[in-house]
């Protein structure tokens, strides 16, 4: 390789010198190798199946890369970053890159081979390393699922893939493999935003609202003795359409004691209506429409099942709920990590999921049952419904319309058979079957009659589960219902007091940034050191902003999705040399953002306000 290139590599990506390194010194049969075309460029040929393939053209690569390009302008000028898959000696990348040299981009090689030659042939430096954000040469699978991860994680752009067609042609399968991987990555950034943008301030409000509930009631992951459930059986009730079949079997199985029962989500109706009172509902969805679910329990005033909370659950559910309350930390509550700590363990968390059985699926394992049951888990339409009988509430979106199904996709059945499913159904599927292929010890059995084949849940009826898994009797015991909450309330007083010293703080930085946003505005045609010297302030006081322990409990999840958005924009403006546009960038960019951390700030401070009243006087 060319020596600067190694250079580079060690100092920015030794991971890809590395990996470069190795292929030098273990490389079999070559199956590429560098030709001269007509024009005299060089490009790559490549062995494949008998035959041999060119990446570039063997005539004009330049000519060929430039009128590639041609058909992305539009694309790349509405885009923040641009992925470069199958470099070949990346005539497109320096065609592109020499147009749009502000573009931050990404260079994805699947073929190491192809990237050696590339590296020795080229020099990167031709391109403008400042704005490459990152190398991948991809080795299997895998390392591609995870970089893709890591990659749509970090990087809250607009991106724009630009796959070199020669690939599509010689590495059909690997290519087309990437694509759906890239597609599939690409839809699930979108729905996170989606789901970010819909909830990150109720996730913040439930967690502010719920916390004096949580010093009063047990951490069912902290404060529950194992013992209770350790090698035992437990069902997961969801309200798909097959629930209905499986009645007379459930109420068997309570009867005997045959196995823990718990409800997820809108399933407690339909168990309800049947005279069925499940070992504990679940619940974590962070709506205020959630509480609905519960509003038939609530009105037969029904005491003996106790509810299984996510601390960012809907503060409505909770209020004047008449069984006992359990609760179960999740991720998305930022508070109670801060303030909270169990007197003998440490903390943890339940991954917020697409669904309330996913997030109890995660508990069960977690509390140790030997086997985990899932009855009602259809993840699909059956007889063109989607939920069991008695959820009232949910019948006007219980059928499929002409509308829904034009948008529907099919799904292999428990029975081999095909089914139709939406894509919210697909993602809970994708997302049960993780944490399933994830498990260690629990056995995972699907009874759902007619439902989506899960992965990793192998089927079995429920008729025959009875027969051959449950076969001892009385083995639930509700005495776990009795152990107390054991939170240090001495720690969370003393972390109290050290957030209301850093809410102070925090409201003296945001005014004195204020100030300096104005001042700045104010002299945003002038120059020099008076100008240089209101920046330095400017992102002082900023860094002691997002420093502060009550901005980034209380304040940063509420506006996630801003402060994403700042992020992306922020690298321009460090790469901004012109003292007037510079001003101009943070005045936009950040003058927005600290505009909705005081909006974040006013919402959230009553509330704030409370909890900590309640706190103060909690015994």
């Amino acid at each position: 390789m060319l020596i600067d290139n190694i250079v580079l590599l060690k100092e920015r990506f030794p991971q890809i010198r590395e990996m470069l390194i190795d292929f030098e010194e273990n490389q079999g049969a070559t199956e590429v190798k560098k030709v001269n075309s007509k024009s005299g460029k060089v490009t790559l040929q490549v062995s494949s199946d008998d035959d041999f393939y060119y990446l570039h053209s063997k005539y004009d690569p330049v000519n060929e890369a430039t009128r590639l390009i041609k058909q992305y302008i539009k694309k790349v000028e509405a885009c923040d970053h641009i992925f470069f898959y199958g470099i070949g000696l990346a005539y497109h990348v320096e065609v592109l890159m020499q147009k749009y040299p502000n573009k931050t981009f990404t260079l994805y090689e699947p073929n190491v081979e192809i990237m050696y030659h590339y590296l020795s042939e080229k020099q990167l430096a031709q391109l403008p390393l400042e704005q490459l954000d990152t190398i991948h040469i991809e080795k299997d699978r895998n390392s591609r699922l995870q970089f893709l991860t890591r990659f749509f994680s970090r990087l809250n752009k607009k991106v724009l893939l630009v796959p070199l067609p020669s690939y599509e042609r010689i590495f059909n399968d690997s290519y087309l493999e990437f694509i759906h991987d890239f597609k599939e990555k690409v839809t699930n950034n979108r729905m996170a935003l989606h789901v970010n943008l819909s909830y990150q301030v109720r996730w913040t409000l439930n967690a502010v609202k719920n916390l004096p509930l949580l010093l009063k009631t047990p951490n069912i992951m902290l404060d529950v003795n194992n013992k209770y459930f350790s090698n035992k059986p437990a069902i997961i009730v969801s309200a798909g359409p097959s629930l209905t079949e499986e009645i007379d079997n459930l109420r068997y199985i309570k009867q005997k004691g045959l196995a823990y029962i718990f409800s997820v989500g809108s399933a407690i109706n339909t168990l309800i209506d049947y005279d069925i009172y499940p070992d504990a509902a679940c619940t974590y969805d962070p709506t205020e429409k959630n509480q609905v679910v519960f509003d038939k329990l609530k009105e037969r005033n029904i005491k003996e099942i106790p509810l299984i909370f996510g601390s960012s659950v809907g503060f409505e559910t909770l209020e004047d709920y008449p069984g006992a309350l359990i609760h179960m930390v999740t991720n998305q509550d930022n508070i109670s990590p801060t303030l909270l700590k169990n007197r003998e363990r440490a903390h943890e968390v339940v991954v917020d999921s697409p669904s309330i059985a996913i997030i109890t699926l995660q508990l069960l394992m977690r509390l140790g049952f030997s086997k985990i049951i899932l009855v009602g888990q259809n993840l699909a339409y059956k007889n063109e419904k989607s939920y069991a009988e008695g959820i009232d509430y949910n019948e006007k979106y219980n059928h499929i319309s002409d509308e829904v199904k034009k948008n529907l996709i099919t799904v292999e059945s428990v029975d081999g058979s095909e089914l139709l499913t939406s894509k919210s159904f697909l993602r809970m599927k994708k997302s049960l079957e993780h944490y399933i292929a994830n498990n260690e010890g629990a056995e995972i059995l699907n009874t759902t009659t007619g439902g989506a084949k899960i992965t990793g849940a192998p089927f079995i009826r429920l008729t025959d589960v009875i027969k051959t898994k449950l076969v001892d009797k009385d083995i639930v015991d509700s005495m776990w219902l009795n152990e107390k909450p054991n939170y240090d309330l001495d720690y969370t007083k003393k972390q109290v007091n050290f957030m209301v010293e850093n809410e102070v703080k925090l409201n003296e930085d945001l005014q004195t940034i204020s100030n300096i946003l104005k001042r700045m505005n104010l002299k945003a045609n002038s120059s020099g050191k008076s100008i240089n010297k209101l920046i330095n302030q400017f992102e002082k006081t900023f860094k002691s902003i997002t420093g502060n322990t009550f901005y980034l409990s209380f304040i940063l999840p509420t506006i996630k999705v801003n402060y994403d958005v700042l992020v992306r924009n922020s690298k321009e403006i460090s790469f901004e040399y012109d003292q007037q546009r510079k001003v101009a960038l943070i005045n936009k960019h950040y003058g927005n953002y600290i505009t909705n951390v005081m909006k974040s700030y006013h919402y959230i401070s009553r509330y704030y306000k409370e909890m900590l009243e309640q706190i103060k006087n909690h015994e």
